[in-house]
């Protein structure tokens, strides 16, 4: 029985020839990608030979996904015919991370889902390759819908600019769309170089789901601009980037020239990752799409959990016991992001990072939520309104256009921090573009109050109106251009925190936020959507919405992402009330007493007050709370808010303990009485 070849026969085989082509460097891992994936079909010509898939190594690790830490996804190809009929079960496979065997907690042949993102050279040098994507694109869409899988498709063109075709979408025509919309022209310096490190930035930054298989495809036929090259054009370098692809979990798919700069050549940067690369000369381009179609259709989906920290790289090491081929295994490095966070109080999506919850109604409403963890309302994030001076222009007869920027100025930038601009539209959308001014920044589109991408508004016509919103964590610029109506929404999309949105903690430890948003009942519309936006690090167990009205709409939104109420809430096991638990006996115990909080100094403030049991406005010494104050009750807890000042006084009448008095804006003149007694320092929180 012949053994099978080593792993310096396989290269040599790969790369024979490779003296007169001047090529180097072609790491162990990118020729076995080359080979696993059965990509050596495609000819790589050197000296006029082409090279042929050779037997062995036969299982390739096509991606080591921690972007949902401590949770690692795992794909992995099999080229054996068992591994690519999906034969194989999860006895057969093992994990091991720095040495130690991992308990394989999830296992599966082909992912039920999968995010696929083209980063595509649209340069006039492309004309030929652009020609055929256009035209064999939908046979790539169509295999892998009729495989089963639900996929989104990605789209971002790049020359100097780089300029999102596509957000990801399941719209597999909309997509299509985008691809028949490329067209070639302009391009880079001499030598000539294009902006690809942007292009793959930005496309690694396109909203991919935590739980899909993600796949990045590069296609270029020249060399990337880089950091220091003395063009400005970019600032990221290829270690920037390769960085980010390691830590984004995609499988990456370099198609390029065989170009060996260390700076900038794509098919060092695949070799850097343990990526995928095809020579953009060697082959037919339904061959590539034909490969690309095979990796999402075959490819075995391994999940572990990790004890790795933040910024921390280990070894892994899969291996197969296949019952054709026999023993095999493949290694790359497990590298968890620096601003991940693994820890065990986890948030809603399996991380404890911070998170956004936004409440939002067309109408009157009340809600409660309750946080496993800290939650503090977001007074800075979340006005997505149209400023002042966001008036569109009439550029043509009934055709109406604007161009700003808009997301919080650079020195405010940060993962949660998104402002935004709103109109209100009807007609045909004419043009619409969102460019990030940074390769860092986030950005999301919303149609009717939903996330949509922006491929899905250029293509929206509809003589209704309706509303149209852009929100960036970071500066971006957009323009809208519409035949019909395009008007600035200066009411609707104010979702900032309330300054007396604080927290209550229950005797448990969780802590409720009980409050009304959305616009008053006078003021209610369909595109009227108000609301209060919070800053959770930890597990929503609870999230109760009460609308006054049958006709009012309710969206809440979780990390920006419109999610219904039962994805965003992690109910407590065994059904226990995280609202149970309020009275300790430090509070003050009333039976129809008189709270007073007052002012003692000509000033303004706010208070919140909470009552485990029950409030209700009253009056006393000449003092009363107002229309603008609320008592708000759920679960036997009352929540007492308003405002105050110029040496006036709210009154309250409650019975049961009294637990905290809040307030906020000063730091003195004021009091609170209890049946005309002084307690401020007893319940001052």
């Amino acid at each position: 029985m012949n053994s099978p070849p080593s792993d310096t026969d396989d290269r040599n085989r790969l790369s024979s020839g490779n003296e007169s082509s001047g090529r180097v460097g072609l790491g162990r891992r990118t020729a076995l990608k080359t080979a696993a994936l059965g990509v050596g079909v495609l000819p790589f010509v050197r000296r006029g030979r082409a090279y042929r898939q050779p037997s062995y190594p036969y299982l390739d690790i096509l991606s080591v996904d921690p972007t949902d830490c401590p949770s690692v996804l795992v794909n992995v190809a099999v080229n054996s015919d068992p591994g690519r009929e999906g034969e194989l079960d999860v006895d057969q496979f093992t994990i091991i991370e720095d040495g130690v065997e991992q308990s394989i907690e999830e296992f599966s042949f082909t992912s039920s889902s999968a995010d696929i993102a083209f980063a595509f050279d649209n340069s006039g040098s492309m004309e030929d390759e652009i020609v055929r994507m256009q035209r064999e694109v939908r046979g790539l869409t169509d295999a892998i819908e009729d495989a089963g899988i639900y996929a989104r498709y990605g789209l971002v063109s790049f020359r100097e600019r780089v300029r999102v075709e596509s957000e990801l979408t399941a719209d597999a025509a909309a997509f299509d769309t985008a691809v028949d919309r490329l067209r070639p022209g302009g391009g880079g310096t001499s030598p000539r170089r294009e902006n690809s490190f942007d292009g793959i930035a930005r496309t690694l930054g396109l909203d991919f789901r935590p739980a899909a298989q993600k796949v990045v495809v590069v296609i270029t036929d020249s060399l990337a601009h880089y950091g220091g090259d003395d063009t400005g054009v970019t600032d990221l370098t290829i270690d920037q980037v390769a960085r980010r692809v390691r830590e984004s979990g995609v499988a990456f798919i370099a198609v390029s020239p065989d170009q060996d700069d260390p700076s900038s050549s794509i098919r060092v940067l695949a070799d850097r990752v343990d990526g995928l690369w095809i020579d953009i000369r060697g082959g037919s381009f339904t061959e590539i799409l034909r490969r690309i179609r095979e990796l999402v259709t075959t490819a075995y989906v391994l999940r572990y959990d990790t004890d790795a920290g933040a910024g921390e790289s280990r070894d892994l090491t899969v291996t197969v016991a296949d019952p054709q081929l026999g023993l095999e295994r493949d290694s790359t490095t497990l590298d968890i992001p620096a601003d991940a966070d693994c820890g065990d109080d986890t948030g809603g999506d399996g991380t404890d990072r911070r998170r956004t919850v936004m409440i939002t109604a067309n109408g009157p409403i009340e809600y409660t939520m309750a946080v496993e963890g800290t939650v503090q309302p977001d007074r800075y994030g979340g006005d997505f309104a149209a400023d002042d001076n966001d008036d569109p222009e009439e550029v043509d007869d009934g055709v109406f256009s604007y161009s700003n920027d808009t997301g919080p100025r650079p020195e405010n930038a940060g993962p949660t921090n998104f402002r935004g601009d709103r109109f209100v539209f009807s007609g045909v959308v004419e043009e619409f573009d969102v460019d990030p001014r940074s390769s860092g920044t986030d950005y999301n589109v919303y149609l009717d109050d939903s996330n949509t991408t922006v491929e899905r508004v250029r293509q929206f016509r509809d003589v209704e109106e309706h509303s149209l919103m852009i929100t960036a964590n970071g500066p971006v610029d957009y323009t809208v251009t519409v035949d019909g109506t395009l008007e600035p929404d200066r009411f609707g999309g104010i979702f900032v925190g309330d300054t007396l949105d604080l927290p209550v903690e229950t005797s448990g430890g969780y802590l409720r936020v009980t409050d009304d948003t959305g616009p008053m009942a006078d003021d209610a519309d369909p595109f009227a959507f108000r609301g209060d936006r919070f800053l959770v690090d930890g597990l929503v167990r609870l999230l109760d919405v009460d609308a006054f009205d049958d006709d009012t709409v309710v969206k809440c939104y979780l990390d920006e992402r419109l999610t219904p109420i039962d994805e965003i809430v992690s109910p407590l096991a065994g059904g226990d009330d995280p609202l149970e638990g309020y009275a300790d006996g430090t509070g003050i115990e009333g039976d129809g007493s008189v709270l007073e909080i007052l002012s003692t100094a000509d000033n303004q403030f706010g208070y919140t007050a909470v009552v485990d049991g029950e409030a209700e406005k009253s009056a006393a010494d000449g003092n009363a709370a107002d229309d603008g104050d609320q008592v708000r009750s759920r679960g036997g807890v009352a929540v007492i808010k308003g405002t105050t000042g110029d040496e006036a006084g709210d009154v309250y009448e409650f019975t049961g303990e009294l637990l905290s008095v809040t307030i906020v804006g000063v730091d003195n003149g004021f009091e609170i009485e209890v049946d005309d007694r002084r307690v401020t320092d007893v319940v001052l929180k």
